[in-house]
């Protein structure tokens, strides 16, 4: 091209694209075809097309010069493909450049893709090609350089200091920035350097608190703002949330700070001697006072009395003691009065911190139009738990701003938000103390929050406010508390409040809501029908299918007739409950005439139901029909608790947006492979896996059916009184069955569990890797990646697990797809910790027992579950301060509870014993045994185990951090000690 012999070009060209082709050819299954290099010919022949067919195209307009352009979102390959496209991108636009000497045509376009390939290149922490394009950068422009141009660089060469961890020199680089940019008035560059020297400062903390905020990152939030109110955007847009950000968590945490100073012993303790303090002025007073008569008196007789009386103190002495308790005294409000301020300045600071603090989230979520450029859940989050701590204050503030934050924001607090509805209280406003204002104030706030939120997003948010208006639809009893006992304890006022709410949303909402609600209180009040519905009739019936008419009496009515009314059926038909629609920022979700986006209206059910197997309480296991054809299996529960469930979906769902957010890092972290095959692996997306579960009552609910799984024990054990052969019985058939280990390892005395525990193993042999070879023997890359998906997914699941408390793995509550191999774990009645508090107390930190390991393949727990698990733990540590700030708003969910109950835990324990024996258990819970609620202090002592678990803390150690590597080993030596594994429950079986 530089020689403008096209020819050659075109030869080279054509030669190069089929030995592309032929080495595509000949790529097996595992292995990623050369997209790096597709790209780079399709440039090379758009640069061909623009000099000799084309030449009025400009390169902005054939080149994408736009952060690596989709190669870099699409394909995500590794650094050093992109490195290869980049480069070849700036050689075509220096050729470009070259042809028309004297010209800027190309100038701009070189040098904005350099600052791109700079930014890209330290963002995977190739600092030397960051380096690079920065001293390339600097000899394109030193013809047209200007100050704002040179400050650019600068800045850039500030952050690749920074990432160098140069902190000095990043910060002195930055502070001349800013000194020269208030010269030059560019408000653009110098909002973004003083945000940046401000983030910096406060991380090192060169400067003091009050510096940092007053100096860089208030001003710097001003001028962003003010930038976006002068010229709207998407540029001026995401830095302007990006500086409130920034300011809003400094503040915030410059808030969490002083509240912690207040709520410390030492705090309260300062307050107490303060307090003697005082009182010990006021007897100075008396003392004072009566000194002073003394002195007074013994003046007036001075000259009527001639000699003093042995004992009696002269005036001069009276004088003295007087001259003493006033120096005291003086001293005393010094210090009362220096104490007094500094106490005062600290609760003041507070106030003003909450109100910037939530001032500034809320300024940068009321920016709508960011797309995933920022994970925005978390700064709600943060937002909404700092209102529940402030009261007038904090009401003020929400109160003012709340209609600036598009609803959709509130969205993912739907659960927690919903669970503070209450009843204003009645009195006049002159009758109520200063808490009562506060909570009226707040009430009225989020009466208004909810309302938006329910007209915006009708398909996400009914059902939850529905669900709250069915509290006192409880059957026998809700987590262990009769009836009687749950609703003299919760009350009617969340109820009323809730059903207050749904009018205002009738009258205030589009017409179709009407018609909507109604539908959804129909449709829920079935399925409630049908959860709270006894089975006992149906248990010894040769069909195992049961029709849904049977529930269509006086008191209840089918789900197949519940959105009928006669003949026709009703108006505006809900969705799917267990497969809710997209989240639409705009609120368009067809005006109940079409379906929402990514779901499909309710047509109809399947005429059948048919129960499970086992369980106390039968589930229901029902067929939804959707108006596009789908199909859709649900779990329907009464007589359980099922929102603890649903909260803990919520929380893995975050955590899947942090692994997600996170998986571009894991190309360049600490756990680099041999092969680029196993680095594909590692970077391929970790999660957790999901299903819907709708809370519909206190003691009912619907779950989404996960299928193609089956439970884990399901294909080790036998049964169904051996009409299924277990994969042990049909692998080991001369070895003990399930029914005699447990047995066995039940009737051992306590001082010889272990013994117990190793005779099991001896005659129990692992099975598990027999499922990949039955479910993906077609070949042999299938059966491979359903092993590393089920390596990875249980590496991913147990981390989380560990660090959240969950407990209650049994061989029941774990499901394996035998799609993709992955494991689901359900059943989320035990967490934080309350695993330790069974009868039988849980004393491995996850389930990593024998079979598990089994299905890992000859590495066992070492190589991809290690690695995997290394790269969860270093996700959460990373982002501990979100998720922090995530399940602190969850902990604190009045309708949540997170102690159990010892009637609770023995009966958790000594069903599943029973079910596992296929026997069902009739009897009712004890009033006496009444669950203990929860209170703030298990809240805050669920968040600090929390904490310290992704601090590298651990029981069981001498109390020190551990490293990443360090405490995953740790945690799986714990799991398969066989110490820890022979006092657990004889039902959890710890022998698999």
């Amino acid at each position: 091209l530089s020689n403008q012999d096209s020819k050659g070009f075109l030869n080279h060209l054509v030669h190069a694209r089929d030995a592309v082709l032929f080495e595509i050819g000949n790529l097996s299954g595992g292995e990623s075809a050369p997209t790096h290099k597709c790209k780079i010919l399709n440039d090379l022949e758009l640069v061909y097309e623009k000099l000799y067919t084309n030449p009025s195209k400009k390169a902005s307009d054939f080149l994408d010069l736009s952060m690596g352009g989709r190669l870099h979102s699409e394909f995500k390959p590794q650094f050093q493909f992109e490195e290869q496209v980049l480069s070849v991108k700036e050689v075509l636009l220096r050729t470009l450049r070259a042809g028309k000497k004297g010209s800027t045509e190309y100038e701009l376009d070189l040098a904005s893709h350099l600052k791109a390939f700079s930014t890209m290149a330290r963002a995977q922490s190739s600092f030397q090609v960051a380096d690079g394009c920065l001293q390339r950068l600097v000899t394109v422009i030193a013809s047209r350089s200007n100050v704002q141009r040179n400050m650019e660089l600068k800045l850039e060469e500030s952050k690749n200091l920074w990432c160098r961890k140069d902190f000095t020199s990043a910060i002195r680089t930055v502070k001349s920035v800013i000194s020269n940019l208030k010269q030059d008035s560019s408000d653009e560059l110098l909002s973004e350097a003083l945000i940046l020297c401000g983030k910096w400062s406060s991380q090192i903390r060169v400067e003091s608190a009050n510096a940092v905020l007053q100096k860089y990152l208030k001003p710097g939030a001003e001028m962003a703002a003010d930038l976006q109110e002068r010229m709207k955007n998407e540029k001026n847009a995401f830095r302007s949330a990006e500086a409130h950000l920034a300011l809003g968590n400094f503040v915030a945490e410059l808030y969490d700070n002083v509240i912690s100073r207040i709520r410390s012993r030492e705090w309260k303790m300062a307050g107490l001697a303060a307090n003697e303090r005082k009182k010990e002025h006021s007897k100075c007073e008396e003392l004072m006072a009566a000194a002073q008569k003394k002195y007074r008196e013994k003046k007036a007789n001075k000259s009527k009395r001639k000699s003093v009386s042995q004992g009696t103190k002269t005036l001069q002495e009276l004088e003295q003691d007087l001259q003493e308790i006033y120096m005291h005294k003086r001293n005393l409000e010094k210090v009362i009065d220096i104490d007094t301020k500094e106490r005062l300045n600290v609760v003041e600071s507070s106030v003003d911190f909450l109100k910037l603090a939530l001032e500034s989230f809320a300024n940068a979520l009321s920016t709508s139009d960011l797309g995933d450029k920022i994970n925005m859940t978390k700064y709600v989050y943060k937002m909404v738990s700092l209102w529940y701590t402030g009261k007038a204050e904090a009401n003020a503030v929400i109160g003012s701003v709340h209609r600036k934050i598009p609803s959709f924001r509130f969205a993912p607090l739907i659960y927690q938000l919903f669970s503070r509805l209450g009843q204003p209280s009645k009195a006049s406003s002159s009758q109520l103390s200063s808490n009562e204002k506060d909570n009226e104030d707040f009430q009225d706030i989020l009466r208004q929050i909810v309302i938006r939120i329910c007209v915006d997003h009708p398909y996400h948010a009914l059902v939850p406010l529905i669900a709250l208006s069915n509290g006192n639809k409880i059957g026998s009893g809700v987590s262990g508390r009769q009836s009687s006992t749950y609703l003299d304890n919760v009350g009617d006022s969340k109820v009323e409040a809730t059903k207050e709410v749904l009018n205002k949303v009738r009258e205030t909402g589009p017409s179709y809501l009407t018609d909507l609600i109604h539908s959804y209180e129909c449709i829920c009040n079935a399925y409630i029908d049908l959860a709270m519905a006894p089975t006992q009739q149906f248990h010894t019936q040769r069909s195992k299918y049961i029709p849904l008419s049977v529930m269509d009496t006086k008191q209840t009515t089918s789900l197949e007739k519940a959105l009928k009314s006669g003949r026709n059926s009703l108006p505006c038909p809900p969705c799917i409950l267990t497969k809710p629609p997209q989240l639409r920022p705009l609120g368009d979700y067809g005006e109940g005439v079409e379906d929402p986006i990514g779901s499909e209206r309710i047509l109809g059910f399947e005429r059948n139901f048919c129960l499970t197997e086992t369980g106390l309480h039968r589930p229901k296991i029902v067929v939804c029909l959707g108006t596009k054809g789908g199909r859709y299996r649900q779990l329907v529960k009464g007589e359980d608790d099922i929102r603890q469930d649903a909260v803990m979906q919520q929380v893995f769902g975050t955590v899947n947006d942090l692994l997600k957010r996170h998986s571009a890092r894991d190309k360049h972290n600490n756990f680099t492979m041999a092969s680029s095959s196993a680095k594909d692996q590692l970077s391929g997306e970790l999660k957790i896996a999901t299903y819907n579960i709708v809370p519909l009552s206190p003691a009912s609910g619907v779950l989404e059916w996960v299928d193609n799984t089956l439970p884990f024990g399901d294909y080790l054990f036998d049964s169904g009184r051996g009409k299924k052969v277990g994969a042990h019985s049909k692998y080991y058939p001369g070895e003990w069955g399930q029914a005699q280990c447990r047995t066995h390892y039940r009737n051992a005395p306590s001082g010889e569990k272990r013994s117990a525990y190793d005779e099991v193993c001896r005659h129990f042999s692992p099975a598990f890797r027999y499922f990949f070879l039955e479910r993906f023997s077609y070949s042999i890359e299938a059966w491979h990646t359903a092993r590393m998906r089920y390596t990875r997914s249980c590496a991913t699941s147990s981390i989380v697990g560990h660090v959240l408390g969950i407990g209650d793995r049994h061989a029941q509550n774990i499901l394996i797809s035998e799609k993709t191999g992955e494991v689901v774990h359900i059943d989320f009645g035990i967490v934080f910790e309350q695993g330790k508090c069974l009868a039988t107390p849980e004393t491995i930190p996850f389930r990593l027992t024998r079979d598990i390991v089994d299905g890992m393949g000859p590495c066992g727990t070492d190589g991809p579950f290690s690695r995997a698990a290394e790269a969860t733990t270093l996700v959460l540590r990373e982002n501990a301060s979100s998720l922090l700030t995530i399940l602190s708003a969850v902990v604190s969910d009045p309708l949540y509870k997170w102690s159990v109950s010892p009637l609770k835990a023995r009966e958790r324990q000594r069903n599943y014993e029973d079910t596992d024996n296929n026997v069902t258990i009739d009897g009712e819970m004890s009033e006496d045994h009444a669950e203990i609620e929860n209170s703030n202090d298990e809240g805050s002592r669920a968040i600090s185990k929390i904490h310290q678990k992704l601090q590298g803390y651990e029981d069981g150690t001498s109390g020190e951090s551990m490293s990443v590597e360090g405490q995953v080993q740790f945690l799986i030596n714990e799991a398969r000690d066989p110490d820890n594994l022979c006092v657990l429950f004889a039902g959890w079986s710890p022998w698999l």
